[in-house]
């Protein structure tokens, strides 16, 4: 029995040297290990209301101790607590590096997007037909949408907006946004419509790009065809 108890006892040790979580005196709560300098886990700071050092928000690191010299992200601000405009983002957390991120309204900004091709399905890769693509390009309607009602923020006492873009971004929500329709997609060209956890109708914009290739390139065709033959009604006047 004793034996026993002192193994237990042991391993609770050697846990308690791995990793902790603890409530620090500032109200900042941290998950981490301990084996590491520095210690990699995540860190909670209190909402603004605790204090006014902290903004409510959550850090992760990821480095290890093979990561000591390899460290790309740092510490990660993943959810920085502002109303709309909450921020996620990866990389260095300030707005002068700031090259990735999505406000708490869903609107995201990045320098470059880039799509993972779809190599690697290459044998049941399927051609477009280009005369389907027109038909299917020619039926999408596109729209203009006037801006939805809703609550503007303060945007001149918000830490994650510039003093220079204020003026600009309150412009922005007088603004009517021009884009494809839902379910006039789903109407035409079904196979570029999803559907949300929350049942609402969002569009693979990557499909309807490839869609549109293929129907200039139909088009370029027909339009070539068209010069030949006036070509030969003219040759033969």
């Amino acid at each position: 029995m004793k034996k026993s108890l002192f193994t237990l006892a042991i391993v609770l040790l050697a846990v308690a040297a791995q990793a902790q979580i603890k409530m620090h005196n500032s109200g900042r709560i941290s998950f981490q290990s301990l084996i590491d300098s520095p210690a990699y886990g995540v860190t909670i700071d209190p909402a603004p209301s605790w204090t006014t050092n902290f903004n409510g928000s959550a850090y992760f690191n990821q480095s290890a101790t093979f990561m000591k010299n390899v460290n790309p992200y740092d510490w990660m601000n993943c959810a920085k607590t502002n109303g709309n405009y909450a921020l996620t983002w990866v990389v260095t957390p300030d707005l002068t590096t700031l090259n990735f991120y999505v406000r708490g309204d869903g609107i995201a900004y990045a320098t470059n997007h880039y799509t993972i091709t779809h190599s690697g399905h290459a044998k049941g890769a399927v051609a477009i037909d280009g005369e389907e693509a027109l038909s299917i390009v020619t039926g999408l309607n596109g729209y203009y949408y006037d801006p939805e009602e809703q609550e503007i923020p303060d945007l001149e006492n918000n830490e994650n907006v510039v003093s220079e873009a204020v003026e600009a971004m309150y412009a922005d929500y007088e603004k009517r946004t021009a884009a494809l329709s839902g379910s006039n997609m789903e109407e035409v060209f079904p196979e570029a419509v999803r559907t949300d956890p929350k049942n609402r109708l969002c569009i693979d914009y990557q499909s309807v790009v490839t869609m549109l290739v293929e129907a200039v390139k139909e088009q370029q065709r027909e339009i070539e065809e068209l010069r030949a033959t006036l070509a030969k009604v003219e040759k033969n006047k």
